[in-house]
């Protein structure tokens, strides 16, 4: 239809078009405009070229509305966990903004949102604002809004995170002591092949090992405490990972699945934290030598060691087994289905620095130890 040309529809109603071009794209939009009357029809087209010249959109869209309908449309073949991550950012919108009209969104609004993240770890700020960036993104080229509001947001640094590193005694400990618990195969998976939780519940030994490889091919994730085996991640979630030698007497002695509840089928979401916790206690039982907390002499609980870690910190060790091995960023990327080298490669780079800081160290031990002093002697 030529710009601004008035036609009748089969209905009855009047519409004309308008083609906007945006100085930002170099893209052609058109806008439709209708009315009962050739004249409601041209008051309309009239207003929208007055929103243009006033830096404003005649569009009536909440934010609320818009976030819901981008979900759906723009997110709906995502994975679990990646949806449930997309629906917690587009809540902190909606709670901030929700009730505004997408056209009045302002760069003031989007980074009020972004810096209520502050003092998270740099990846979940990361996630925020790549979601509130896509939402006015797609808004903006669906003639929703004029500009993005996201495009001088300013992001908070944020932390590294939570995640650590497990020494080598506690990586000996889960090592040695894996078959007298009913977690210790799923934890040594995680340890040394990197799995994630889910992906443990999903895994089954007669299934998805062969070539002496793990192969990756689904995950189990919970909706309301309910276990759905599904998809992986991503699509790059579906690999195949070496085996490393530890697991070899956990192949050999097990057989079906992984992780299985005490009944035998998949893990709900209350029974993986029973049984975590169960894990982290029989742990400390070894770790402290005894075989009951309540039979531990005064002085063993004086100096009790605990096992304070998180399930995810085994993967995260499994990354620095690899850095230690001298394995590339490139294939720990892909075991470790990291969305790109940047995340694997600060991994790397956090472990090279404490592999230098030790070095320094060593550097002015020697020349503090006696081994100095007797050499100048000899001289």
């Amino acid at each position: 239809m030529p710009k601004n040309r008035m036609s009748k529809r089969a209905d009855g109603w009047y519409a004309t078009t308008y083609v906007v071009n945006d100085p930002v794209t170099r893209k052609k939009t058109r806008r439709c405009f209708y009315g009962k009357t050739r004249a409601d029809a041209r008051r309309k087209l009239d207003e929208f070229k007055r929103s243009l010249d006033s830096g404003a959109v005649i569009d009536k869209t909440s934010v609320s509305t818009w976030r819901d309908k981008w979900l759906k449309t723009y997110k709906a073949g995502v994975g679990y966990g990646t949806r449930k991550t997309y629906e917690r950012d587009v809540s902190l919108i909606k709670e901030a903004i929700g009730t505004k009209r997408v056209a009045d969104v302002k760069p003031i609004d989007v980074q009020g949102i972004i810096n209520s993240r502050a003092g998270l770890s740099a990846s979940a700020i990361h996630k925020t604002a790549m979601t509130l960036r896509s939402i006015f993104h797609a808004a903006r080229i669906n003639g929703k809004c004029l500009q993005n509001p996201c495009d001088s947001m300013d992001i908070p640094r944020g932390g590294k995170g939570t995640h650590k590193f497990l020494d080598k005694a506690i990586q000996n400990l889960i090592s040695s002591t894996w078959s007298g618990h009913r977690f210790g195969p799923a934890a040594m998976f995680m340890l040394y092949g990197g799995l994630r939780r889910g992906e443990c519940f999903f895994l089954n030994l007669d299934e998805h090992i062969s070539d002496n490889r793990i192969h990756i091919r689904g995950v189990v994730h919970h909706e309301s405490n309910r276990a759905v085996a599904g998809r992986t991640k991503s699509e790059s979630g579906e690999r195949d990972i070496p085996i490393m030698k530890p697991l070899a007497a956990v192949i050999a002695s097990r057989s079906g699945p992984l992780c299985p509840s005490a009944k035998g089928t998949l893990m709900t979401e209350s029974a993986f934290k029973r049984v975590w916790e169960s894990y982290k206690s029989y742990l400390e039982l070894h770790i402290n030598a005894v075989k009951s907390k309540r039979w531990a002499a005064k002085d063993q609980l004086a100096q009790w060691k605990t096992i304070d870690i998180q399930c995810h910190d085994l993967r995260h060790t499994y990354c620095s087994l690899l850095y230690e091995m001298g394995v590339s960023v490139k294939s720990a990327q892909e075991w470790l289905v990291h969305t790109d080298a940047k995340m694997t490669m600060e991994i790397y780079t956090h472990l090279s620095n404490k592999q230098r800081a030790r070095d320094e160290s060593l550097i002015e031990a020697y020349f503090e130890s006696d081994v100095v002093e007797n050499v100048v002697e000899r001289r």
